[in-house]
């Protein structure tokens, strides 16, 4: 009850925001966001001869088996019908819907799940996922103003891929049939699968998907929405904050697994164990050393300095620091 008579005084859904001074560019003109675009005429991809991809604003995924598929991932709300579409015109066959697996409860990671529960269908997620899902609907009238504030361009792009619908992105309530706090494990048509939560990814309710026998590791948005610029220890639309040596572990974690092929909650894949580590390490926000170096440099800034003390933020970094946005391209 106290948060929801604080969240007047904080925003409201019908608040007049001042204008935006005219960007330098758009954010939606940025080339990793190529990555992310809905264009639902557009087939499925086959990633390999078991796991396919159907490319949207977030990617969504079916593991094949002649015992059923594995489903990650369903997208935003009025994208499932088309991902389900998009992987039987490739299959061409129906698919046989065993289980479905959300890495995170945002609503363009659930919001087609119906277009994928088919009867007696287990779904699979970590156990904060109904939770946390709950509350961002009913703190919706915080988050969309800031979050249309803060990444205006993208989701001018997003209607107009949708047909100049507005994107409210609040999916239908979500019931999860299994749930797990730290790892989940489980085998479907003789392939092994490990949920591993990974609660310093974009949500903290975020998971990570491993095939120990392929060495396949979907990591969804653990290391950003965009994989490889940023991680997610503060959003400005106002989002939890995340843990900074839980992020460390996280990382070293994966990289310990020493995945041979890396599927990311968007963009496309990462092939080769060497690839992958290279892609991960040398990524703004992959090097557990690196980034411990970034968070002593972090803690040693001081608002107003020209740089911090360790040298390593410049003149734009304020921002940069004061958010958690340290490895977002903004230090030289």
């Amino acid at each position: 009850m106290a948060l929801l008579i604080c969240l007047p005084a904080t925003a409201r859904a019908d608040e007049q925001l001042p204008p935006i001074p005219e960007p330098l560019y758009k954010q939606a003109d940025h080339p990793r966001l190529k990555n992310n675009e809905w264009r639902p005429e557009l087939g499925a991809d086959r990633i390999n001869d078991f796991i396919l991809m159907s490319s949207s604003i977030t990617n969504s995924y079916v593991v094949t088996s002649d015992k059923g598929d594995i489903v990650i991932n369903t997208g935003n709300p009025d994208h499932g019908k088309r991902h389900r579409e998009r992987f039987e015109q490739l299959l061409g066959r129906r698919l046989k819907v065993k289980k479905i697996i959300f890495t995170q409860d945002h609503a363009d990671q659930t919001g087609g799940w119906q277009a994928f529960a088919d009867p007696g269908v287990d779904i699979i997620g970590q156990s904060d996922l109904e939770r946390l899902a709950e509350e961002r609907v009913m703190l919706a009238p915080f988050y969309l103003p800031r979050g249309k504030r803060v990444l205006h361009a993208i989701y001018e792009k997003t209607q107009r891929e949708s047909g100049g619908r507005e994107q409210l992105n609040i999916p239908p309530p979500l019931k999860l049939t299994t749930t797990f706090t730290s790892q989940h494990a489980f085998a479907v048509g003789g392939r092994r699968f490990e949920l591993i939560s990974t609660p310093s990814g974009e949500t903290t309710d975020s998971i990570v998907v491993w095939l120990p026998k392929e060495k396949v590791l979907f990591t969804g948005n653990l290391m950003s929405a965009v994989f490889g610029t940023m991680p997610n220890f503060y959003t400005l639309r106002g989002d939890r904050q995340r843990s900074v040596p839980g992020f460390l572990r996280d990382i070293q974690r994966i990289i310990d697994l020493q995945p041979a092929l890396l599927i990311t909650g968007h963009g496309q894949p990462i092939r080769g164990a060497a690839n992958v580590r290279a892609s991960i390490v040398n990524s703004p926000c992959g090097s557990p050393p690196l980034m411990g170096k970034r968070f002593t440099a972090l803690t040693a800034f001081t608002p107003g300095s020209v740089e911090s003390r360790s040298g390593i933020f410049r003149k734009n970094s304020m921002t940069c620091a004061s958010s958690l946005y340290f490895c977002s391209g903004n230090e030289t």
